[in-house]
């Protein structure tokens, strides 16, 4: 025998329903005011300030102490074609006429007040070639190369003044590359294109441990447990730092997939760091 329901535990039921609905609805009003949509446009306006100010910050850091590499070479006439074409300033060196020609570039940072500076073994592994090291400044020095690791495509060079003893320079900080994650943001500088110094890129953490056969113009080098980001690197920044959001120097931008823009490739500083002790204890 079925069980009648009470008439007015209905209406109860339908009364409770009625408030519960009109509360809701209250609310999401209340929720989609304009007061409250402000309030939430400003907690994500403060949240993109927050991460655009590390950001600004960041490059504050490190941007003094990155450097801009220019390499140079006395060619005779019918090479300097291959450049750019014929200056005034062409000298006769045994009956030919030679020319001093900018023939390529890189970059790389600073590591100690005296000048030691760190960039890739093949921004500079042309023994017959001169190169001049521009600081964030403008200013210029010649460069001599302390040590070259081919095996890891690294590079230890020593700002020269043939005026006075070179101290006070800025330094990069180093951090430890061994701590990084993927997803995490980090900031790339370098000379991009070998013509616009101190250029700025960002990007992410896109994977660790990454292996590639390296080579274009340069002999072909088979390198491993790189760094892959997103963070924009083109040719010129080779050389340059990779730096996370503290200023501070994880990796050394080496590499880029020429058939995907958004894969770059950079060696972690840990892996540089006996070859830049050991370039240290060369100058000494």
């Amino acid at each position: 025998m079925s069980k009648q329901i009470p008439f007015g535990f209905i209406i109860g039921i339908l009364l409770t329903a009625l408030i519960g609905g009109i509360i809701g609805g209250g609310a999401t009003v209340k929720l989609l005011s304009p007061e409250n949509q402000e309030a939430a446009e400003k907690v994500v306006e403060k949240q993109v300030y927050i991460e655009n100010s590390q950001i600004i910050d960041t490059i504050k850091k490190i941007s003094p102490s990155v450097v801009s590499i220019v390499i140079t070479k006395d060619l005779p006439a019918y090479r300097q074609r291959i450049f750019n074409s014929p200056s005034p300033d062409s000298q006769n060196l045994g009956g030919s006429k030679y020319q001093t020609v900018e023939i390529g570039g890189g970059s790389g940072f600073i590591i100690t007040a005296d000048g030691l500076v760190v960039t890739n073994k093949h921004v500079v592994d042309d023994s017959s070639a001169s190169y001049t090291i521009i600081l964030n400044d403008g200013t210029e020095y010649s460069t001599e190369i302390i040590s070259l690791d081919e095996s890891n495509d690294i590079a230890v060079l020593q700002i020269i003044d043939e005026n006075e003893p070179v101290d006070g320079l800025p330094v990069a900080k180093l951090g430890n590359s061994d701590k990084i994650q993927i997803g995490q943001q980090v900031v790339a500088v370098g000379s991009s294109l070998n013509e616009y110094e101190n250029t700025v890129t960002t990007g992410v953490i896109s994977a660790k441990g990454r292996s590639i056969t390296a080579g274009s113009v340069y002999p072909i080098t088979s390198l491993t447990n790189l760094i892959q980001t997103d963070a924009a690197i083109t040719l010129g920044n080779s050389g340059g730092p990779l730096v996370n959001l503290n200023g501070e120097v994880i990796g050394i931008n080496t590499a880029l997939d020429t058939e995907n823009e958004s894969i770059s490739f950079a060696i972690p500083i840990n892996d540089a760091l006996s070859i830049i002790e050991g370039g240290a204890q060369e100058r000494t």
